[in-house]
C-alpha cells in the first residue's frame, strides 16, 4: 500500500520537519486535503473550548475544523499535530530512533532508507497532540474535542422540523462549497437506494451537481433492483455494476481489500468490498459521494434502541456519542485507503464536525426514541422528505451495505472455499501479508 503521507520529525525543532513522501503539500507544517486554510492551534483550542460550553455556531465550527486534514505545527518549542475530528484522515505514529515519522498506515510505504519499522501509535482522533522537543516520547494528547459530541443542549429547543430544514440547507452549502474547492461539476454517489445515500444523491442535486448513482453488487441481487427503481423516483441517473461470481475473482478482490485497508475484521473487509466495486468502476480523479457516517451520527444502528431498552435514555445517548467518537475506524479510515489506492476524491456530506455538534444539542428523540423504536434517525428522516426524497425511500428501514450488495456473502463463500469461517480467513490472509512489517493487529 503506497502512503498517501510519510512525515519525518526531528526533535531538533521546527527546521527538522520534512516530507518524506506525499500526496499533498508541505508548507509551514503539512495540511492535507480539503482544507481552505492551515489550522492554528490557538484557532482550534478556542473553538473548541466554546464548543464545549455549548456556545459555538456550527458554521464557525466548520470552518475550523472541517475538512480532510493533519497539519502539524511548531507552538513555543514544541510540536503540536492537530488532526480532522471525524477522522477522516488516518494518522500513526512510528518511533524511529531519536525521530518519529508520521503516516496514514501502520505500514507505511515506500518506507525512508534505513528505517526499521518498530510499532505503530495510532493517534486517536477527536485530539489534539503535543510531541515535546528533545523528547520523542512525549506524544501526549492536551486537549480533545469530546465537547463536540456531547455539548449542552440547546436552550433554544427548534422543533425537529425546523433543525431538520437547517440541516438540509447548511448540507447543500457545505456540499457546494466543497465541490467548488475541488473544482467539479459532476460527481459520483455510491448508491444502495437507502435513505442516507438517497439523501446525500439529493443534497448533491440541490448543489447544482450532475449526479450519477453508482449500485455495485454480485451478479442477480435482487437489492441492485431496489437500488435502480429508487434511482428512477429521485429521477438520477444509475449505473449498475455486476460483480462476476467466479470464486478465483472474488478471492482476488478480497485479498487486495484486506491488502489496502490493513484490517481483517469480517465486516469492515465485506463493507470495504462493496465500496472496492463502486471505485474501481469509476476513472481516477472521480468524486465520489458517500453517505457514511450517517448512522453513527444520526442514531442509526439497532444497538442505539436496544441501550435504551437496558438503560435508559442515557445508556442510549452515551452509546451513540462513542459510536460517534469511533466512527472512524467503522467507515473512514478504510474509504480514505481505498479511495487513495483507486485515486477517487471521497465527499461525505452528512457529516462534519459542526452537525455532529448542531444534532447533539437536540434531544435525544431526534435519532432515536426509545426501546422499540425499529427506524431510528428521524432527524434524517425528516431531512430527506424536507427535500423531496419520496417517503417509500425515507421512511424504509437500515439495510446493511455488506448485506444488499452481496459482499458478505461473496466473503463467506471464498472463507468456505477454504474450509474456514470468515473471520479465520481474513485473520491468516492478514498475516500472511503483514507479519513481520512492524506494527501489527490490535491499534485501536
Amino acid at each position: 500500500m503506497v502512503s498517501g503521507f510519510i512525515l519525518a520529525i526531528d526533535p531538533e525543532g521546527p527546521k527538522a520537519l520534512r516530507c518524506v513522501v506525499s500526496s499533498y503539500s508541505l508548507k509551514r507544517g503539512v495540511a492535507l486535503g480539503l482544507l481552505p486554510a492551515k489550522p492554528e492551534y490557538g484557532d482550534v483550542v478556542e473553538i473548541l473550548e466554546r464548543a464545549a460550553r455549548g456556545e459555538a455556531d456550527p458554521r464557525e465550527i466548520d470552518e475550523v475544523l472541517d475538512g480532510k486534514f493533519l497539519a502539524v505545527v511548531e507552538v513555543d518549542g514544541s510540536w503540536v499535530i492537530l488532526r480532522d475530528p471525524a477522522g477522516f484522515v488516518p494518522a500513526f505514529a512510528h518511533p524511529s530512533g531519536d525521530g518519529l515519522l508520521l503516516a496514514d498506515s501502520a505500514f507505511p510505504e515506500p518506507r525512508p532508507p534505513g528505517w526499521v519499522p518498530d510499532v505503530a501509535i495510532r493517534l486517536y482522533p477527536w485530539h489534539v497532540y503535543k510531541l515535546r522537543t528533545g523528547a520523542i516520547s512525549c506524544l501526549e494528547p492536551v486537549c480533545d474535542a469530546h465537547g463536540l459530541v456531547s455539548p449542552p443542549p440547546d436552550s433554544s429547543r427548534p422543533s425537529l422540523e425546523e433543525a431538520a430544514r437547517w440541516l438540509c440547507r447548511y448540507m447543500v452549502e457545505r456540499m457546494a462549497g466543497l465541490a467548488g474547492r475541488l473544482g467539479v461539476k459532476r460527481v459520483y454517489v455510491s448508491y444502495s437506494g437507502g435513505v442516507d445515500s438517497s439523501l446525500a444523491a439529493r443534497v448533491a442535486q440541490e448543489a447544482g451537481l450532475d449526479v450519477v448513482a453508482v449500485t455495485a453488487c454480485l451478479e442477480g441481487s435482487e437489492d441492485a433492483e431496489i437500488a435502480s427503481r429508487h434511482a428512477r423516483m429521485l429521477g438520477i441517473e444509475h449505473w449498475r455494476v455486476e460483480v462476476p461470481r467466479s470464486l478465483s475473482d472474488l478471492e482476488a478482490d478480497v485479498e487486495e481489500v484486506v491488502r489496502v485497508i490493513e484490517d481483517f475484521s469480517p465486516v469492515s473487509v465485506s463493507v470495504g468490498l462493496a465500496q472496492y466495486w463502486v471505485m474501481r468502476a469509476l476513472e481516477r480523479g472521480s468524486v465520489l459521494v458517500v453517505g457514511q457516517g450517517s448512522d453513527e451520527a444520526y442514531g442509526g444502528y439497532q444497538r442505539f434502541a436496544d441501550a435504551y431498552r437496558e438503560g435508559g435514555e442515557e445508556a442510549a445517548a452515551w452509546e451513540v456519542r462513542r459510536s460517534i467518537i469511533h466512527s472512524y475506524r467503522v467507515n473512514f479510515e478504510r474509504e480514505w485507503r481505498l479511495s487513495l489506492y483507486l485515486g477517487v476524491e471521497i465527499l461525505y456530506p452528512l457529516i462534519s464536525p459542526g452537525m455532529v455538534y448542531y444534532v447533539g444539542r437536540l434531544p435525544l428523540a431526534a435519532r432515536v426514541r426509545g426501546p422499540d423504536d425499529a427506524l431510528r434517525k428521524h432527524i434524517v428522516r425528516l431531512a430527506a422528505s424536507a427535500m423531496g426524497v419520496p417517503r417509500e425511500i425515507a421512511g424504509a428501514r437500515k439495510r446493511s451495505m455488506q448485506y444488499s450488495t452481496g459482499a458478505m456473502k461473496a466473503l463467506r463463500d471464498v472463507a468456505r472455499a477454504h474450509g474456514l469461517k470468515p473471520h479465520q480467513y481474513l485473520y491468516k490472509k492478514y498475516m500472511d501479508l503483514f507479519a513481520g512489517q512492524g506494527g501489527g493487529p490490535g491499534l485501536g
